[in-house]
């Protein structure tokens, strides 16, 4: 008598926890779209408010990362709020990669809306009666 081999079988619906795989759930379908369309709008709209403000901050980091100078004026920068971590990040990432402070305010724009929307998803996950099921019957 020939050993009998075990063979695991393939469960039919394993992934039905999770969407499948490959298949987008409606909110990661329409957030990217959302994202996309935002995305496509922001680089055809010229930076308006206080996106020059934060353009001079990154240019003044990217000149002297330690002991920037004011952002709107030939003084010192020390205690200025618009120095911030953030800040930081840009102007090292404008000087690693030779951008200047308006291209790197415009980089960070879709990167701004992907944080918003990935947070408001875990947000809206933190906020449902069982955590880790769906509660909309729509999604399932």
């Amino acid at each position: 008598m020939s050993a009998g081999v075990t063979v695991r079988r393939t469960v039919r619906g394993a992934t039905a926890l999770r969407g499948g795989v490959g298949r987008p759930t409606p909110y990661q379908f329409f957030g990217v779209l959302f994202w996309l369309v935002l995305t496509l709008t922001y680089w055809r709209i010229p930076l308006c408010c206080d996106a020059g403000q934060h353009a001079a901050v990154v240019e003044r980091l990217e000149a002297d990362l330690l002991h920037p100078a004011h952002s709107m004026a030939d003084l010192p920068g020390e205690g200025s709020p618009y120095y911030g971590p953030y800040a930081v990040a840009q102007g090292v990432l404008a000087r690693l990669t030779g951008l200047s402070g308006w291209e790197v305010v415009k980089l960070a724009g879709p990167v701004h809306l992907l944080v918003l929307l990935t947070g408001i998803g875990r947000f809206v996950r933190t906020l449902t009666r069982a955590p880790g099921r769906r509660s909309w019957p729509w999604c399932s």
